[in-house]
C-alpha cells in the first residue's frame, strides 16, 4: 500500500515513478526501499532475522502469544502503515510515539518475499517501533510484499503458483511472527496477473488455515476498483468476494487515483473513493473493510515529478508564495507554482480536511475503519481529525 519515498526538502529534486512493465500500476506508485539492502538472508527455509543478533526479540506480552483476531471495530479501527525509506528514517516511529493513542494496529513494511517463498527484510526489523506499539496497546502486523524496483509480477506468479513456495512462506512466517512479536500479517502482494487470481486465493486460504488456529490475524492490502474487470492488468487478479470470505480485514488502497508517473490530479477524490467503497461492500462484508487514507501528495513538473509528505507540500507552497486552493467537488487541496528555473508545477495532496471528508463514508457504508499510508507523513492536525472521528 505504498507510495514513492517523499522528498523531504522543498527544492525541485525528487524521485520519478516506475513504468508498469516492472509491476507498477498506472494509478499507484511504489515505495522506495531504504538505502542499502538491510540484513538479507536468501537461504531457503531460513527466515531473515533483519536485525542485529545482539538486539533481543520483542516480548510477546503476558501470555506469550498473539492477541487473537480483533472483534468488530464499529467503524473506529485505525491501521497505520510504518516504513523506513532510508537508513535512520524515524518518521514512522515518531508518529507511533506521539500519536499512537489514536492507532489500533500497525503494519511494518519490512518483509520482501521472493518467488520461492523466502522472507528477506529489506530494512532492519523495526523492533523499537514494535515494542513501543505494544506498550501502547497497538497490535503489530508483519507486512509481506513483492516490491523490487516496482511490484514484481513475475515474483508474485512464481510464489502464488507453487504450492511448495507458498508452504515455505507460511513456515517462515510461523517462525518470524512469534520471534518478533507480531500479532498477524498484512499481505501486500501487488500487481498479480489476472490469470493468477485463483492462486492468490489459494495462498490466502492456506494462510488462514495455518494462522487462525494459532490466533494470528490475517489482513490484506488490495487495489481499489469500482467494478471487476478480469482483464485489467492491475486489479483484475483480485476477486473481492473471495478475498472477503477469507481475510479478517481488507485494506482497500483508495489512493493514487492519479500517480506520480501520470498526469497531474488528485490523490483520491471523494466521489471516486465513495464509488470504490460502494462496490467493495457489495462484494464483501462491510465490517471487514478498511478504507485507505493517504498522508502525502505529488508535485508534477520540472525535471522530475516527486512525492511529498504533507508538511513538505505546505512548506513548498509557502516557499513559492502559492495559494493553496480547495477543490469543492473533489474535496482535496492543490496549488500551482513556478520554480526558479521557470518550470510550471502542479501539486495535489491530502490533508486533514480531505481526510475528514472521506471519514464520513465509514458510517455511511458501515466500514470497519481506515488504513493510513503512511505514518510519519502527517502532522498533528491530521490526528485531531482522527481523534474527533473516533470519539464520535
Amino acid at each position: 500500500p505504498a507510495t514513492t519515498q517523499p522528498d523531504t526538502s522543498s527544492g525541485s529534486q525528487g524521485g520519478t515513478g516506475t513504468p508498469d512493465n516492472t509491476g507498477q500500476k498506472p494509478g499507484d506508485s511504489a515505495p522506495s526501499p531504504a538505502t542499502g539492502s538491510g540484513n538479507q538472508d536468501s537461504s531457503a527455509g531460513k527466515p531473515a532475522d533483519g536485525n542485529n543478533q545482539n538486539n533481543p526479540p520483542v516480548s510477546r506480552g503476558d501470555n506469550g502469544g498473539p492477541a487473537g483476531i480483533p472483534a468488530a471495530a464499529s467503524g473506529k479501527m485505525v491501521l497505520g502503515f510504518t516504513a523506513e525509506d532510508y537508513v535512520g528514517d524515524r518518521a514512522s516511529y515518531n508518529s507511533v510515539v506521539n500519536f499512537g493513542q489514536h492507532v489500533d494496529a500497525i503494519a511494518t513494511f519490512t518483509y520482501f518475499v521472493d518467488g520461492s517463498g523466502n522472507l528477506n527484510s529489506q530494512t532492519p526489523v523495526p523492533r523499537d517501533t514494535i515494542k513501543t506499539a505494544k506498550t501502547k496497546g497497538i497490535r503489530p502486523l508483519a507486512l509481506i510484499h513483492n516490491f523490487q524496483n516496482g511490484f514484481n509480477k513475475e515474483i508474485a506468479r512464481s510464489l502464488l503458483t507453487s504450492a511448495t513456495a507458498r508452504q515455505n512462506l507460511i513456515d517462515q512466517l510461523l517462525v518470524v511472527m512469534p520471534r518478533e512479536g507480531y500479532d498477524g500479517i498484512n499481505v501486500d502482494i501487488e500487481g498479480i496477473y489476472p490469470a493468477d487470481s485463483d492462486a492468490y486465493i489459494n495462498l490466502l486460504r492456506e494462510l488462514k488455515a495455518a494462522l487462525k488456529p494459532k490466533g494470528y490475524w490475517l489482513t490484506v492490502s488490495i487495489p481499489a476498483k469500482t467494478f471487476h474487470n478480469p482483464r485489467d492488468g492491475w486489479s483484475g487478479g483480485y476477486d473481492y468476494k473471495a478475498i472477503g470470505e477469507l481475510a479478517d480485514h481488507i485494506l482497500i488502497m483508495t489512493y493514487d487515483q492519479n500517480w506520480m508517473g501520470g498526469t497531474p490530479g488528485p490523490i483520491a477524490t471523494l466521489p471516486w473513493v465513495e464509488q470504490v467503497m460502494k462496490y467493495a461492500v457489495s462484494q464483501m462484508p462491510a465490517e471487514k473493510v478498511l478504507m485507505g487514507l493517504a498522508t502525502y501528495g505529488y508535485d508534477w513538473g520540472g525535471p522530475r515529478n516527486r512525492a511529498l509528505a504533507y508538511p513538505n507540500a505546505m512548506a513548498l507552497a509557502k516557499q513559492y508564495g502559492a495559494a493553496v486552493n480547495w477543490h469543492q467537488e473533489y474535496q482535496v487541496p492543490y496549488f500551482k507554482y513556478r520554480d526558479a528555473q521557470g518550470n510550471q508545477h502542479e501539486v495535489w495532496f491530502e490533508d486533514q480536511n480531505s481526510a475528514k471528508a472521506k471519514l464520513q463514508l465509514i458510517k455511511k457504508y458501515g466500514l470497519a475503519g481506515v488504513g493510513i499510508w503512511r505514518l510519519g507523513f502527517e502532522d498533528s492536525l491530521y490526528w485531531d481529525v482522527l481523534k474527533e472521528y473516533r470519539a464520535n
